[in-house]
């Protein structure tokens, strides 16, 4: 999937992760943008308007299931793509957030060639008019 031209929010409070993450999306050909909160990623969606978000999910001010809710229930946005992220990796964490809207699952460590192939394919899925 051509991924130039589009645009990607990465969501974390975690700045080794956002700079990390930030170069794998650049050099694959999306604009990128950082939001470090819940709070600041709801502004740059509406400012930035991505094509994915990629949402870490324990975070200040506002977390990622909050975030999620937000943008498929308050905005009613159900087909922009949420690529959900954390280092939680148990059942409870992972149903919370795919319940609230998410996409995809992923656990930290995420390797980069991984990220990069599901957030092509939900990319791909989205476009061919896929329903999650």
């Amino acid at each position: 999937m051509e991924t130039t031209g589009k645009k990607a929010l990465i969501v974390d409070d975690d700045k080794d992760f956002t700079s990390g993450m930030g170069i794998l999306l650049k050099n694959a050909g999306f604009e990128v943008r950082v939001a470090e909160n819940g709070l600041r990623a709801l502004e740059e969606i509406d400012i930035f308007q991505p094509d994915v978000v990629i949402l870490d999910i324990y975070m200040p001010v506002m977390d990622g299931v909050k975030v999620c809710k937000f943008i498929r229930v308050e905005k009613g946005n159900h087909s922009m793509p949420i690529v959900a992220i954390t280092a939680y990796d148990d059942e409870g964490t992972k149903g919370e957030i795919l319940e609230a809207g998410a996409d995809i699952y992923l656990t930290k460590p995420i390797d980069g060639a991984e990220l990069l192939s599901q957030v092509q394919g939900v990319l791909g899925r989205a476009s061919a008019g896929g329903q999650y």
